[in-house]
């Protein structure tokens, strides 16, 4: 009986360091899902699936986000494909009046007269 409940917790053990392993590989899988899908972070990633998924922004509620030159990029883009002000807000997560920033930045507002 006494070499039953030796190897029980020596089964024990190496279940446990089984799931430790598995829970290692995990989190450095997830760490770098973000290069598997051609971004450049972990942020990035965040801010695509938010924006998939249909939320307005993957800072809300936690500060303010920042608008890296890539979103900046992807914006512009948007905004020259012919996408109004408010729908680029809506898809990246961002206000209309960042949009506006953005777009007299790129020049592609017209200036009073």
């Amino acid at each position: 009986m006494d070499n039953i409940h030796q190897e029980i917790e020596r089964k024990k053990q190496e279940l446990a360091e089984l799931e430790k392993q598995a829970a290692e590989q995990r989190k450095a899988e997830l760490l770098s899902l973000h290069k598997q899908v051609g971004l450049n972070s972990i942020d990035e990633l965040i801010s695509e699936l938010e924006a998939a998924a249909g939320r307005k922004s993957a800072t809300k509620g936690k500060g303010r986000g920042r608008i890296t030159p890539e979103l900046r990029e992807k914006i512009g883009e948007a905004l020259r494909g012919g996408a109004s002000g408010s729908q680029v807000a809506r898809e990246f997560g961002i206000s209309t009046a960042s949009v506006q920033n953005i777009k007299q930045d790129l020049g592609l507002v017209k200036k009073r007269s």
